[in-house]
């Protein structure tokens, strides 16, 4: 499926934290400081240090391990775009410990936000897809809220706060949600911007997280425009391949091995093997799984 490499995404989440400020201290519920890492995080020392200096304007009260979750999660960004979302399932679920999430990219037109892309971990791909088409963000007051505030938020199911609505909490319980935590970052002068929502986030929640959750926006936000990028540039690719060969890669992103591609298409496990060969060169990948995880 790839591999997460250590770096710093791209040239926008390098101005992010550029603009961030200069050095100074976080401290953990626990003891556990930037400057020295101690413990759990001294494994991570060189790479956590000088990405968390120049982040934090402010203390922080935050544990351990939610500390050191993090300190590793901004320490392997990964520097291609297509491993985006392997990234959000190796690094930052350990982070918050949700069971699902999805985000969003959405520009205002006329007045109302529409949604162009969108990527979703936990949903089941269809019926996600039917949810966001008809994503009604009028009726959702802890969106409203987050558009005003522009500050991350916890919604508990069990004790939800004064701004959510009930169509939300109706929402939540059909989709056997009990917790979400939601951010994003607008782009006052495009006006567009990303929002991400994570579901079933670890229980008993870590108040600190909020803060890291307003800390790390900026790189979630500039992975996923990244991503978003890239996957564009594939869907040109995809236009110069032929009909045969896109019947063929169809079958393998939904995961059939070359048997049952050559009964599907009527032709031989050969055949299968010398079209999928070309897409690998077409696509610049070397296997079967590096091709899944740039086109899915």
């Amino acid at each position: 499926m790839g591999e997460l490499v250590a770096g710093h995404g791209g040239d926008s989440g390098s101005q992010n934290r550029e603009a961030a400020g200069g050095g100074v201290f976080l401290e953990s519920a626990d003891g556990i400081c930037a400057g020295e890492f101690e413990g759990a995080v001294m494994s991570l020392q060189s790479d956590a240090e000088s990405i968390v200096s120049p982040l934090l304007p402010r203390r922080l009260k935050i544990s351990s391990t939610s500390l050191a979750h993090w300190a590793e999660a901004m320490a392997y960004l990964p520097n291609e775009p297509t491993l985006f979302p392997i990234w959000l399932e190796q690094q930052l679920k350990p982070l918050f410990g949700f069971e699902k999430l999805f985000c969003v990219h959405g520009e205002v037109v006329a007045g109302e936000v529409r949604i162009t892309h969108w990527l979703s971990l936990g949903y089941e791909s269809d019926s996600f897809q039917s949810y966001m088409q008809s994503f009604e963000w009028e009726r959702r007051g802890c969106l409203k809220w987050w558009l005003k505030n522009r500050k991350p938020f916890l919604l508990s199911y069990a004790s939800p706060p004064i701004f959510s609505s009930q169509f939300e909490l109706s929402e939540m319980a059909r989709m056997g949600l009990h917790t979400i935590v939601g951010h994003g970052l607008v782009n006052p002068l495009s006006r567009e911007g990303t929002y991400f929502s994570m579901g079933n986030v670890r229980t008993p929640f870590d108040p600190g997280l909020l803060e890291m959750m307003e800390l790390t926006m900026p790189f979630l936000h500039s992975q996923f425009i990244d991503f978003i990028h890239q996957k564009s540039a594939i869907s040109l690719e995809m236009d110069g391949v032929p009909p045969r060969q896109r019947e063929v890669l169809r079958y393998a992103l939904a995961g059939y091995p070359d048997k049952k591609i050559a009964r599907e298409m009527d032709i031989s496990e050969k055949t299968v093997r010398n079209q999928l060969s070309e897409l690998y060169r077409m696509f610049d990948v070397r296997s079967r799984a590096e091709l899944i995880v740039k086109l899915r």
